[in-house]
This record gives structure tokens, sequence and C-alpha cells, in this order.
């Protein structure tokens, strides 16, 4: 594996931090120390409520900071287990990041479930809706000319849009946004930045952008907007790792799994 340097970033409202997300940090960090000690971590948090400018910030400090080789956004109600940042690193793509659980479960879907899976956990995987939507998806044709989703190929899928959540960044997607984006590039951060420990040029890659009808994208579609769509990027999602999203309750999802069942039972 390529030697690495990744900021865990976290915003947080209240400083809260859920259970799930402390063991991953603390498995991560671990699990790397012992396989891969060429791949260190440092982890941020910022408490706030204006989740734009803690998102620029973020990609800010790694852009600006030329030891860090990637940005690892990790929200605090999420948690997953070593080997998926294992395979974002190897996939080697510019952003990778998840199909994870909706945090909210469907009793009703799961309950139908349990009428055809004895394992309470696969009844979950299988019930639960998932982030990003279907319609996030590329759609390609079948040998009939049909169209059909394109299929994953090993852990990845291409996507158009995602949400950052979970997302692994390579440094080199801000330097590309900072030198053919410059609308979006301040030499100088502004104060609200410098208060989260932005020092030198300000990247608003999360800044909302029109989507039309008189509506903005959420911050995390507006940086895919930039990089997809004005900028040629790609991005990727790990497809087939155990992911926990923490509401009210716990959910547990495994995207793979549930497209997999789902349509075999003419779901």
């Amino acid at each position: 594996m390529q030697p690495a340097r990744i900021l865990i970033a976290t915003p947080t409202a209240d400083g809260g931090l859920c259970t799930e997300y402390c063991e991953t940090v603390v498995q991560l960090i671990q699990s790397f120390a012992e396989r891969h000690p060429e791949v260190t971590f440092v982890l941020r948090f910022h408490e706030t409520h204006d989740l734009r400018l803690v998102r620029n910030a973020y990609a800010s400090e790694v852009l600006n900071d030329t030891g860090l080789t990637h940005l690892l956004f990790f929200d605090s109600d999420m948690g997953f287990f070593p080997p998926l940042v294992e395979k974002m690193l190897a996939a080697a793509k510019p952003v990778v990041g998840v199909v994870s659980p909706k945090r909210s479960l469907d009793v009703t879907k799961v309950a139908e479930m349990a009428r055809r899976f004895d394992d309470i956990r696969i009844c979950e995987i299988a019930g639960n809706d998932y982030i990003p939507d279907p319609s996030a998806f590329p759609v390609g044709y079948d040998e009939t000319g049909a169209p059909a989703y394109v299929r994953h190929q090993g852990s990845l899928i291409p996507i158009g849009r995602c949400g950052t959540g979970i997302m692994l960044i390579a440094r080199s997607v801000f330097e590309r946004m900072r030198d053919e984006l410059p609308e979006d590039y301040d030499a100088e951060a502004p104060p609200a930045a410098r208060a989260y420990g932005v020092d030198g040029g300000y990247l608003r890659c999360f800044d909302a952008v029109a989507s039309g009808g008189g509506t903005t994208l959420g911050e995390d579609y507006a940086f895919s907007q930039r990089w997809v769509k004005r900028l040629g990027g790609e991005i990727h999602l790990v497809f087939d790792e155990i992911i926990f999203h923490v509401g009210d309750r716990r959910t547990v999802g495994n995207a793979a799994l549930r497209y997999a069942l789902r349509p075999r039972l003419g779901l």
C-alpha cells in the first residue's frame, strides 16, 4: 500500500459521538498501525451547525498542508470496519464514498423480510433503504438494448453523486479545484474559516450551487456537481462493506447483499 497521511474530519453539531464511531476510530488506527504502518491518521473535530463552512475548512486544511495526502470525512453518527479504508486506498481513485443505510428503519419492510429469512440481521440489511438512492447510479444497456444499472466491479461502482458521511478524497482533487475553478478559491481564508484553523488559501468546494427551478444543492451534492459535472471527475462507491448509521437506533447495512437479495424476492 502506498504511504498516506489521512485527515479524519468529523463535524458535529453538539460534540456528540456515537459508540460505533468511537469503536471505528480506535479499530482503524490500531489495525493500520499493525498491518499498514505506512498509512497514518490525524483526527480533527469541528463543532458547528454550518456544514458548508467546516467541510470547506477541512478541504482547505488538506490543500494547504502538503504533508496530508487524503481527507476522510467520517460523520459522528456512523461506523464501519477497517477493511473499508483498505479498499478505498487500494482503489487509487480520487473520490471514494460508500452506500450507507438510512438512519431510520422501515419496520414494515423488516417485518416483511422476517417472513422470508430467519436471521434478523439479514432482515434488516434487506429491508433497509440506502443512500444514495438508485437514481444516482449510472444507467447502461444490457445485451437486448434495454436500460440497466451499471453493475459493480469488485467492491466499486461508479456513481454520479454521493453524500459525504463517509468519503475519502485525494489531495489532488482539491488541487484541481483550486487551479481549474478559480472562482471557488480565495487566496486568504475569511475570519470564519480561520477560526477553524485554516491558515492560507480557502477552497469553497462545498458552497451551495444552483440546481435549477430556484433550488440549490446541499454541500455534499454541490461538491459532486463541481467534481463530476464541471471538472469531469469520477466518484466511486465501495458497495460491499457493512456500514452502521445511528439515529434513534442503530441501523446496519450492506448494499451488495441488499441489492442481491431483494431482486430474487421480486422486490
